[in-house]
């Protein structure tokens, strides 16, 4: 893998961003913490993809447990990974989503985040 510009490592779980803000994991992925519909792990570099099927692309990246959070250059928040307790912080206690969905403020969407840390 080349054009890595970020490294961040969950509880088993690794993520790299490249050059082109777009985000891999390897490793676990049996909440849905790697970003994946099939459960891990992971031997191989996976690329996170939106809901559509689209590049996940990101800024900013951290990883935790069973959660994965990145932050989009337009300050916006996004998670994935366990959330029936609200860790996602998406409004809602889904076991598991495994593509990012935005944080919640409120009504509205967290915005204009600068840095961010699960």
């Amino acid at each position: 893998m080349t054009g890595v510009t970020s490294i961040s490592t969950g509880y088993d779980t690794t993520f790299a961003r490249l050059t082109d803000g777009t985000v891999w994991n390897w490793g676990n992925n049996y909440l849905g913490e790697g970003g994946q519909p099939t459960a891990g792990p992971f031997k191989y570099a996976t690329q996170i993809l939106n809901l559509g099927g689209s590049a996940f692309t990101a800024n900013e990246v951290s990883g935790s447990l069973y959660t994965t959070c990145a932050r989009k250059k337009d300050g916006t928040v996004w998670c994935w990974g366990l959330g029936y307790q609200g860790e996602r912080g998406d409004g809602t206690n889904t076991l598991e989503v495994d593509y990012p969905v935005q944080v919640k403020q409120g009504t509205g969407n967290l915005t204009n985040i600068v840095a961010i840390s699960v």
